[in-house]
This record gives structure tokens, sequence and C-alpha cells, in this order.
């Protein structure tokens, strides 16, 4: 879980979304939104879903060189966003 950990960058410039560790769990921790967002285990497509919210989810993009460059959220509708990484966590 740890290389998916840091810092993502959403359409609005001061606003990032971090991935995070979270009770032995990756987690989101999205401004304005009142607690973590705890996702469960990768499914076989590799999607991470929303606990709250099973019907969203979110998948990494990794590079050639087994880099996270990317997330992109999975929403209901077959909406799709990509947030690309911005930093790590350290």
């Amino acid at each position: 879980m740890e290389k998916y950990v840091g810092f993502y960058q959403t359409e609005d410039p001061n606003i990032t979304v971090e991935v995070l560790e979270h009770n032995g769990r990756l987690a989101l921790n999205i401004p304005g939104q009142p607690s973590l967002i705890e996702l469960y285990p990768p499914d076989g497509e590799g999607k991470w879903y929303i606990r709250a919210n099973p019907s969203i989810a979110i998948s990494f993009n990794i590079s050639e060189d087994d880099e996270v460059i990317s997330f992109t959220s999975h929403l209901p509708d077959g909406t799709t966003f990509i947030r690309p990484r911005i930093r790590d966590d350290k």
C-alpha cells in the first residue's frame, strides 16, 4: 500500500486529495469531508471501492517504471476523473 500513499491534484489547483494508510487500509483525506474515506482492498480489475459507498471506486495508474502517476475516480454513471500525483508523503 505504501506506493500509493501521497498527494493527488483535483481540478481545483487549491485542493489536493491525500491517499494514506489508516487502520491497515488505504483511505482518502479529502478537504471538506468530515472524516477519512476508507477503501476496500482492490478487486480483480484493480479498483478500490469506497467502503461507505461501494458504487464509487478509484484505480491507480502505474508508469512503465512501476511508479504511481495518478488515480482515476470511477463514478456510478460511468464518469471518470484522473487525479495526477503531485508528490509522495515525504
